[in-house]
């Protein structure tokens, strides 16, 4: 048995005792050995602590690790580390083997054990199993073949690196897609740079605390610089800029940063080197950080040919509506030489009477005065009738000024009286006085004049009630409000819809764009005119003019 004694010097020692049964003086007694075992003891608790340091080791290995017979497989020891990775249990783990468990096939399995009965090891051999969730994991194999208890076993560590293999892949899909990006971003750039030239649009950025500036390729080329060698600095831009849209340029960035505007826009001309000018449109965002403006970005468009075309159009349509007022008057011709025939004829009686006071004896002075005071009134009635006519024909450009718009509709009415006699049409007016409107004279009297040329012929057919032209002008609030109404066949709500378009005629002889620049002229005095069916009968034309402020105020 073992003992513990105390020695003489108070310190215990490990001794192991035998009692051996002896007859000492004719009576039983025992004899006892005592062995010491201090340094078996010590061996002992040495060996306890490196296999409790091998057990914590083994199980806190990161790695698998299993232990299997060499002769068929099963397992005879696993750690922790290795159940996790496949999802088993200890219980289900020992005495199973790895294609047992479908950690492997049979196949498989004989390569690395052939590989460790010839080289007695094998290091990192990738692995891929199904754990018992049948999800998939990675794994870094090696091997040691070795005795226990005896008997070769075989010694494997499992590195789960299915983390790592993800990331890999991660990475290379992360890779692949930023090289597509960056391929697609330059096809990208490849396009842009390609639709900016198309559409003639550039785009720049400016850095306001280094007041570095940055052009791209379309940008010089609106500028017609070199990329290569000209670096745009604001000295440079300013320089390019026409003298007299020098302080419009500047005053709009001035106040995009003073604003912190979200975005802004500014139109001006450039003058190049060799004279020739440009106008350009620029569109710009203020950036900020905590508050403080930090980067201007925007685009900037020729849109030189765009103004041309604009004025060219604009040129066109004055044209047309010069052309169109043309055959309007000549549709008046027979209303025209009655009013100028009358006066005339008054004239013509006049003086023949003047004549004939002048002729008695003694002359009957007072008598041939009036007559040539009436002659003199014709004659300027005459003028007057002429006047109108030509000032309706006059190629001038539009000239905007206040105008009273009932005087304009008399005005008007004054050209047709005999087109309204001749059609037995009546006229009735409600005519809202100073009513002023911002206009061009010309212009309106021509709206006008088609507005009540188009009633007049709407009621050329009717026979079975009055034929009724009322006119009326009132004020607003949001300005003022022209109607002219007949008492014609009416309007239909499709037509109603589509008379204003281009060539769009219900006349026989029509060309369809009386009503076409009618709309126009409105429009550009930034009005609104459309039609409505009368109940029961007849059609309304009316439009809306902004107001403006007397002249005389």
């Amino acid at each position: 048995m073992e003992v513990i004694l105390t020695a003489c010097d108070g310190s215990l020692v490990d001794v192991e005792a035998i009692a051996i049964p002896i007859s000492w003086n004719g009576a039983p007694a025992m004899e006892v050995v005592l062995r010491d075992i201090r340094r078996r003891k010590q061996a002992e608790r040495r060996l306890r602590e490196s296999e409790d340091l091998f057990e914590k080791a083994f199980h806190s290995n990161p790695a698998g690790v299993a232990i299997s017979r060499a002769s068929d497989g099963r397992y005879v020891e696993m750690n922790n580390t290795f159940g996790a990775i496949i999802g088993y249990t200890r219980q289900e783990v020992i005495g199973n083997s790895a294609v047992g468990l479908g950690l492997m096939s049979a196949g498989k399995r004989e390569l690395y054990a052939a590989e460790l009965r010839e080289q007695g090891r094998f290091r990192d051999s990738a692995l891929v199993v199904k754990n018992r969730a049948g999800e998939e994991r990675h794994l870094l194999v090696s091997g040691e073949a070795i005795s226990f208890h005896g008997e070769p076993h075989y010694v494997v560590t499992y590195n789960d690196i299915t983390e790592n293999k993800r990331a890999e892949e991660a990475l290379r899909t992360s890779e692949r897609e930023q090289f597509e990006i960056a391929k697609q971003l330059e096809i990208e750039r490849a396009r842009l740079i390609e639709a900016q030239a198309v559409a003639k649009v550039g785009s720049w950025e400016i850095e306001l605390r280094s007041l570095a500036v940055t052009w791209t390729e379309q940008t010089h080329r609106i500028f017609e610089t070199d990329p290569f060698h000209f670096r745009p600095k604001r000295s440079d831009f300013v320089g390019l800029v026409h003298p007299e849209d020098r302080r419009t340029v500047d005053a709009a960035f001035r106040a995009s940063l003073e604003k912190h505007a979200s975005s802004s826009q500014v139109e001006y001309r450039i003058v190049l080197a060799d004279g020739r000018v440009k106008v350009l449109e620029e569109h710009w965002k203020v950036f900020e950080e905590e508050g403080h403006p930090v980067r201007l970005m925007g685009t900037c468009q020729d849109i030189t040919e765009r103004k041309r075309a604009e004025q060219a159009l604009r040129e066109s349509q004055a044209e047309l509506a010069r052309i169109t007022r043309a055959v309007t008057v000549g549709e008046l011709t027979s209303s025209i030489a009655h009013e100028i025939n009358q006066p005339l004829t008054a004239v013509i009686t006049d003086v023949s009477a003047s004549l004939r006071f002048l002729d008695q004896e003694p002359p009957n002075l007072q008598e041939g005065r009036e007559a040539l005071v009436v002659a003199i009134r014709e004659a300027n009635r005459a003028s007057d009738v002429i006047g109108r006519i030509r000032s309706l024909l006059r190629k001038t450009p539009p000239a905007m000024q206040p105008l009273d718009i009932s005087g304009v509709i008399v005005e008007v009415l004054l050209m047709v009286p005999g087109e309204l006699q001749t059609r037995g049409i009546t006229v009735k007016t409600e005519l809202a006085a100073f009513l002023w409107v911002l206009g061009d004279r010309i212009q309106l009297q021509q709206l006008l004049l088609n507005l009540i040329l188009n009633a007049i012929e709407a009621m050329s057919t009717i026979t079975d009630r009055p034929r009724n032209l009322l006119i009326k002008s009132a004020e607003l609030p949001d300005g003022v409000l022209i109607q002219i109404q007949d008492s014609g066949k009416g309007l239909s709500s499709e037509l109603a819809n589509r008379i204003f378009e281009p060539y769009f005629t219900t006349k026989s002889q029509g060309i369809g764009m009386g009503l076409s620049i009618s709309r126009s002229i409105v429009e550009a005095h930034g009005g609104r005119l459309w039609a409505v069916a009368g109940s029961p009968y007849g059609a309304t034309f009316q439009f809306i003019l902004q107001r403006a402020g007397s002249p005389h105020d």
